[in-house]
């Protein structure tokens, strides 16, 4: 008899939930994909907030403001191309993604001076902690333990500029 009625509790949990997310597709709840021109401007809205996070951080001149506006620009295109051409994302596409970031970031690198340098990476240092938690959490540490390595300039494909969406304009 209790078997019967969680049996039955349940499937009414089920019917009331799939009722509910068949009004939210009907009503419009399923975001729509973003126009190219949303797209464009979500862009410039993120490169704007790092330049002032980065113009805050490094202190930066009105020529290097102008120099790495343009990098990022440059660089989100790309990565905006690269993920329309490679629609699912493969792990050669993640790793053209991985280069295209190791390069936006080499030449960041070579407009700032050797302090802002030390600064960016203080303040990149600050940014991840602050992502992963006050507590200090970090990698193989969450629930399920584990002794993943950390992914980052270390691990991951060769910094080989062969990829054609890597060369200069």
């Amino acid at each position: 008899m209790r078997f019967q009625s969680k049996l039955g509790g349940a499937m009414i949990a089920c019917a009331i939930a799939l009722a509910g997310a068949n009004a939210s597709a009907q009503d419009g709840g399923v975001p729509a994909r973003a126009t190219p021109a949303e797209q464009a401007q979500r862009m410039q809205q993120r490169i704007e907030q790092r330049m002032q996070k980065l113009t805050q951080a490094l202190r930066l001149t009105a020529q290097q403001q102008q120099q790495i506006r343009q990098v990022l620009t440059n660089s989100a295109r790309r990565m905006q191309e690269m993920r329309a051409r490679t629609q699912p994302a493969t792990p050669e596409s993640a790793a053209a993604r991985i280069r295209l970031r190791w390069d936006t970031d080499d030449r960041i690198h070579a407009i700032l001076t050797c302090d802002q340098r030390e600064q960016l990476r203080r303040f990149r240092r600050e940014q991840r902690m602050q992502r992963l938690g006050a507590g200090g959490g970090g990698f193989g540490r969450g629930r399920h333990g584990g002794g993943r390595a950390p992914f980052g300039r270390g691990a991951g494909p060769a910094r080989v500029h062969d990829d054609p969406d890597l060369d200069d304009e």
